[in-house]
């Protein structure tokens, strides 16, 4: 595995920087790395650039493709604070596969499954199930006596062989060093050539008294609490995609009888759609205090209506421009709404309390629209383009954490370019249109 690894990088040396390879099992005390077996490898890449990570990516999976057809790969971002605070490390969508009387479908049928969603779905990242050779050596009974070999002889001339006959432990303080007599591992038939001694002092070829099974299993058993399956990542996958996948016939529901599977449906998306449900109603909950809050402020019911009017538009128009602009209403969008709300609201909250302030006044109804709309023009303008300039260098993609920051500047620079506008014209229209049609005899300028 070590050196199927430095093989791997060596073809790539002209592109990295540094890298480092965890390779097989890691017995750190406090892991940084998700469990592998010892066939499997973590490596850390650091590149001169970007193109030149494209070109390592590619490059990987063409030297893999051709020298170990079967082996899985899987690239993503290191780890770091900013991943761990904000990202599950779950896939966008999971397939959770079962047959229907409980327990994992045989390897050939999720396998069978993987292959339909990667034919059907190719854009998307679709990793093959994870699979191992399992070899079962069992000893033969009849013969074990025939040739006068006991089981506990045979079974220690093969621990020996493997190199896993432990003879004692050494204590040194916490810890505990296994003495291990034997050679280093071999492969399975050069085991099976080696002989033993039997009671008579004979040698006896061990393939005479073990049989050999070999057979495909899984190399991880995940379980829950809906009993045992088999996972299914699917990433890269869009919205539209996983929607897409969903309506699918998919294969587990076209099997019956013995071979009857079912699966059920796990993943960020589902995630992400339950926490914008809970911020949804945040957003319902936050603009009913408002609205209670402005009420009181302004002692009118019909005011506050007018300034929240504004929400409306912009949450309405933003999610227009989300939608043309290929963006998902996500968490990060939801939250730039509550945040674009909050914001914006102050500008029409400012621009109808000075309408009120010169209604009152005794100016007649168009004359103080007008005159509060040229006194409120330059502050409003201002608050909003600090705000807009400031976010504008997030609206950008390719580096660590642009996948989350997008959606809120992008919500956030929409709303609040759309709410200047609505402040400054429609906010007063609306006011005017409503107060010309209570109390007509003052709607006329002097």
């Amino acid at each position: 595995n070590d050196r199927r690894v430095r093989d791997l990088l060596y073809t790539q040396q002209e592109h990295l920087v540094n890298t480092t390879s965890m390779v097989g099992a890691q017995e750190f005390i406090l892991a940084h790395t998700k469990n592998i077996t010892s066939s499997e490898a973590v490596v850390y890449i650091k590149t001169h650039s970007s193109s030149a990570l494209d070109s390592v990516r590619t490059g990987i999976s063409e030297w893999l493709a051709k020298n170990y057809p079967t082996a899985k790969v899987n690239f993503e971002i290191a780890g770091n604070i900013y991943d761990i605070i904000f990202q599950t490390n779950k896939p966008d969508l999971q397939l959770h596969l079962q047959r229907k009387e409980g327990g994992r479908p045989s390897p050939k049928q999720a396998a069978q499954c993987t292959q339909y969603l990667m034919q059907n779905w190719p854009e998307t990242d679709i990793q093959p199930i994870a699979t191992e050779e399992v070899i079962n050596l069992s000893a033969d009974p009849e013969k074990l006596a025939y040739y006068h070999v006991s089981y506990n002889l045979l079974n220690g001339r093969m621990r020996e062989l493997v190199g896993n006959s432990k003879v004692y432990e050494i204590s040194s303080g916490g810890q505990n060093i296994p003495v291990i007599v034997g050679q280093e591992r071999r492969e399975v038939e050069q085991v099976l050539k080696s002989a033993i001694k039997n009671s008579e002092n004979i040698d006896i070829p061990l393939s005479y008294l073990i049989q050999v099974q070999r057979d495909i299993n899984y190399k991880r058993l995940s379980a829950g609490s809906e009993g045992e399956y088999v996972p299914i990542n699917i990433e890269r996958a869009s919205d539209r995609t996983i929607e897409e996948i969903l309506k699918a016939p998919l294969p587990t529901q076209m099997t019956s009888g013995q071979d009857a599977m079912k699966c059920t449906l796990h993943g960020n998306y589902f995630e992400a759609r339950s926490m914008i449900k809970e911020l949804l109603i945040v957003l319902v909950v936050a603009i009913l205090l408002l609205y209670f809050i402005l009420a009181a402020q302004f002692e009118s019911l019909l005011q506050p209506a007018i300034i929240l009017t504004e929400i409306v538009l912009d949450v309405c128009i933003v999610m227009l421009v989300l939608w043309v602009m290929g963006e998902s209403l996500n968490i990060m969008s939801m939250i730039g709404m509550i945040v674009m709300s909050g914001i914006i609201i102050n500008d029409s909250i400012l621009k109808v309390d000075t309408i009120n302030r010169l209604y009152r006044s005794d100016m007649s109804l168009l004359r103080a629209v007008l005159t509060a709309g040229h006194r409120r023009l330059k502050p409003i303008v201002m608050t909003s383009l600090t705000t807009i300039l400031a976010l504008l260098p997030f609206l950008h993609h390719g580096d660590m954490g642009s996948a989350m920051q997008y959606p809120l500047s992008l919500t956030l620079i929409v709303g609040m370019t759309v709410g200047t506008l609505v402040s400054l014209f429609f906010v007063p229209l609306v006011y005017y249109v409503l107060y010309a049609h209570i109390n007509p005899r003052k709607k006329n300028a002097e």
